[in-house]
């Protein structure tokens, strides 16, 4: 099975960019399927969405991406208002 292929995109203004390719074609959820946000509260975020009443699709983890150079971050995602999967973010 092919992996998925992910590349961050800095635009200089401490926003990224994530690009993930699937190679599957699946229906997207809702207008986009994925919206990642860089912060250094990724905890306090999903509170935040939980007390508004929004679905918690994975609780806030550590985790080492591998590539070329392990990449340390804290996750969480979370569904959003028409149904797309809203990541939040923290390099570690």
């Amino acid at each position: 099975e092919e992996a998925n292929k992910i590349t961050m995109i800095s635009t200089g203004d401490n926003s990224i960019i994530e690009v993930i390719s699937k190679p599957e074609v699946s229906e997207k959820p809702g207008p986009f399927e994925h919206l990642a946000f860089a912060t250094d509260k990724v905890d306090e975020m999903i509170e935040k969405v939980r007390k508004a009443g929004y679905k918690i699709k994975d609780e806030p983890k550590d985790l080492d991406i591998q590539a070329e150079v392990v990449y340390p971050v804290r996750i969480a995602f979370c569904i959003g208002p028409v149904g797309e999967i809203i990541e939040f973010f923290c390099e570690k």
